[in-house]
């Protein structure tokens, strides 16, 4: 049956890498996207819904190890908290990262 807790680390750091790189380009897709594309979600609650869901799918079916799942769910919260937190302490990051509301009529 292979692999399940761990393989090697190779592939752990990959996982890191591409998720970090995933994380931040979905982001900005979204962005791009416009507010439509959210509705009443947050950027960042609807690219962790999406991921952490998405993680949690390749885990329950053995897709990748237990060991990479946990490390790329960790990398997901961990840059969850941090975009949370530069938009929390620099108005110009909070313009970048969250959407203003707009009125429309």
């Amino acid at each position: 049956m292979g692999y399940i807790f761990f393989e090697n680390w190779a592939n752990v750091w990959h996982m890191a890498l591409m998720t970090v790189i995933s994380f931040i380009t979905l982001f900005i897709l979204i962005r791009i996207s416009g507010k439509r594309t959210l509705a009443k979600f947050n950027a960042f609650d609807f690219i962790v819904t999406v991921a952490l869901g998405s993680v949690l799918a390749y885990m329950m079916l053995a897709q990748i190890t237990f060991t990479e799942g946990v490390v790329v769910l960790l990398l997901i919260i961990g840059l969850q908290y941090l975009f949370a937190r530069l938009s929390r302490e620099s108005d110009a990051m909070d313009k970048v990262l969250n959407a203003s509301p707009r009125l429309l009529f």
